[in-house]
């Protein structure tokens, strides 16, 4: 799989469904994606190329999400099973605990396993809000001042963020537009 120019093979799908959550027609859309953002047809993504997701492309949040896959990954190249692993945090399949500590990580800024004011007030900056009070007085349980794992696990369902955060990749898989030469040429010259 280290060239991912060509197709998988079906030894291959069949290997990555055995690990992941993912169905084969998901991990063919899934690589097709790759293949789109691997610019340079190398068989990897930079952390450069996986901005051009449109899920991080406008987050606000996404330097934030891309420090914790880095620590996830421990690459500077992203390979495809890598790929899937990240994708596969936020399957509705993937159970919530997953994303939930993969979210709390991403906002423990100062890697203490807590999320204090500051913290809160700094992604609440980011996201353009000025609401990180009420979280914590709503979810801190114990007037610790902070949030900790569990009243940040409070805080996720009971606000609803599997909503947001959980993806049913099966049931949002692109259907393939082929293009005939005229319109590729359009596409990509803009004539």
């Amino acid at each position: 799989m280290g060239n991912t120019t060509s197709d998988l093979t079906n030894d291959e799908i069949e290997d990555l469904t055995t690990w992941t959550t993912f169905t084969p027609k998901e991990i063919e859309v899934i690589f097709d994606r790759f293949n789109e953002l691997d610019i340079r047809n190398n068989g990897y993504l930079s952390f450069t190329e996986l901005m051009r997701l449109p899920e991080f492309h406008s987050n606000p949040l996404a330097p934030l999400f891309i420090r914790e896959i880095e620590r996830i990954v421990d690459y500077n190249n992203i390979s495809f099973p890598h790929f899937l692993e990240i994708l596969e945090i936020f399957s509705v399949r993937k159970d919530a605990k997953h994303r939930i500590l993969f979210l709390f990580k991403v906002f423990d800024l100062n890697n203490e396993n807590r999320l204090c004011k500051h913290v809160l007030r700094k992604i609440a900056f980011m996201i353009g809000s000025t609401d990180f009070y009420s979280v914590l007085k709503d979810y801190d349980l114990e007037n610790k001042g902070y949030l900790n794992y569990k009243d940040f696990t409070k805080f996720y369902y009971n606000e609803n963020v599997d909503e947001v955060l959980a993806f049913d990749y099966s049931k949002h898989i692109p259907k393939r537009k082929w293009l005939n030469f005229r319109e590729l040429i359009r596409f990509l010259f803009g004539i």
